[in-house]
């Protein structure tokens, strides 16, 4: 439980400091779409594209969570820009 915790305060720390620096330094930011559950899921049913182990890397850093936050801190200090996809 300690681990998970302290592991969920490090991934919120990089996600706020990133956003600051991006909303910070840049006017406009691009994002792509990353789809971590295409890349995750196994084709077929039996053979992953990538490893066990970036799968769980990647699920750990929450993507979306990042994106919504980036997105929140954008509208916040600049309320007139627009969201494009």
């Amino acid at each position: 439980f300690w681990f998970s915790t302290y592991s969920m305060d490090i991934v919120l720390d990089l996600h706020n400091r990133l956003t600051f620096k991006l909303v910070s330094s840049y006017d406009v930011i691009f994002l792509s779409i990353f789809a971590t559950k295409a890349l995750v899921t196994r084709k077929d049913n039996s053979v992953r594209t990538i490893r066990r182990n970036t799968c769980c890397q990647m699920y750990d850093l929450n993507h979306y969570a990042f994106k919504v936050r980036l997105q929140r801190s954008l509208h916040i200090n600049n309320p007139l820009m627009g969201q494009w996809h």
